[in-house]
């Protein structure tokens, strides 16, 4: 743990609502990871994992996400090995509330913002998933092979693991309606029962789905992934994930056995631009988006196939980000190609589900031909 230097704060004039967050980076080295866990009802820990090997941390507590005053603020510096998990407490006895979290770079000069309901009540922030050195895992998922223990507020008892081995697909553009939810309730190949005192190794690929409670539909989901994740490194995972951009006869000819799939990935590229330096940027800010939206969107599912995360892929970084306890609102200024354009994802059993209308035909078709055209830049 690295060295900590703590000073704090309070303030009844600062407000929440209508706040710009930017809870998501457009490059990979500018991941923050962090999440909330309640050691007592007294108080919780906010672990945070940064790049960064010196930042500041403040936190600021609200009585909800509505135009409530500021009611607890505190800023922790902290200096400690990049990518290494750092905690800060979070000395709130409210059983719910509205948590702001500010990371401040102080090497790159730029901050972190992102805003979570806190609900004590709520079974994900009562479970804190750690690895074989006891260290929190922050992600949504881990290595194969790896083993993990689960904690939990209420001390030892019995956690039940639910395992699925399902090949889950992308879902569809904004424009269609997607009425399949996956359940995780439903029957699996595997059911782990284990106590909060022993580990588990995750000897297989695919989803793992952690509850203390099994009547109701709370719970974490981490993905066992190959060491490579979250980026895409094998052709028919990166030929997958393009499957948004392409037309239906060039997704046939990519994925037609009979022929070689690498050299017909390097041809649909090519194929954007005849300048191969600029087809090289345009493939590597595809494949950034990729690996961004694994990285932060990973659900029972890829972060690239979810709602959030075929937005981003396509989209790219919002302009805005709001939050309110029931939905996250994205919105993206207008370009040369289209008009602007608002995305409204609502928070359903964990997951953030879009909101779909035929209205995002023209927005879709606009930034999908941009892409095609070799016109997408970060």
């Amino acid at each position: 743990m690295g060295a900590i230097l703590l000073w704090s704060g309070c303030s009844d004039i600062k407000r929440l609502k209508n706040e710009t967050l930017k809870p998501y980076p457009n490059k990979v080295e500018m991941g923050i990871h962090y999440r909330l866990y309640h050691f007592s009802k007294d108080a919780s820990t906010l672990f945070i994992q940064s790049p960064a090997t010196e930042y500041r941390v403040t936190i600021r507590v609200f009585e909800s996400f509505r135009s409530k005053a500021l009611v607890y603020e505190n800023t922790t510096r902290i200096f400690a090995a990049a990518n290494t998990v750092q905690k800060v407490l979070v000395p709130i006895r409210l059983q719910q509330y509205a948590l702001e979290v500010l990371v401040f770079n102080i090497e790159a000069n730029s901050t972190y913002r992102d805003a979570v309901l806190v609900d004590k009540s709520i079974q994900c922030q009562n479970l804190l998933l750690v690895d074989s050195q006891n260290t929190p895992l922050l992600k949504s998922y881990g290595r194969v092979g790896e083993q993990i223990k689960i904690l939990t507020t209420a001390g030892n008892q019995e956690i039940v693991i639910r395992y699925f081995d399902d090949v889950f697909e992308p879902v569809l553009p904004p424009q269609f309606s997607q009425k399949s939810v996956f359940s995780p309730l439903r029957g699996s190949a595997d059911v782990i029962r284990k106590k909060t005192d022993e580990y588990f190794t995750m000897d297989k690929e695919g989803l793992y789905f952690i509850q203390t409670d099994i009547n109701t539909k709370e719970g974490i989901y981490i993905r066992a992934v190959a060491d490579s994740y979250p980026k895409l490194t094998a052709v028919d995972d990166l030929t997958w994930s393009v499957r948004y951009i392409t037309k239906n006869e060039e997704y046939k000819r990519l994925t037609n056995s009979e022929n070689d799939t690498k050299r017909e990935l390097d041809r649909f590229w090519l194929a954007r631009t005849a300048d191969k330096d600029r087809a090289r940027n345009l493939i590597s800010t595809y494949y950034n988006r990729v690996q961004l939206a694994n990285e932060f969107f990973t659900t029972y599912k890829e972060g690239w196939k979810t709602d959030r995360g075929i937005i981003f892929t396509v989209f790219g970084m919002p302009t805005t980000v709001q939050k309110t306890a029931t939905y996250e609102y994205w919105y993206y200024k207008r370009t040369s190609e289209r008009d602007l354009v608002e995305f409204t994802f609502d928070k359903v059993d964990g997951l953030y589900l879009l909101r779909r209308s035929p209205s995002y035909t023209q927005p879709w078709s606009a930034e999908v031909f941009a892409w095609r055209s070799g016109r997408v830049y970060e």
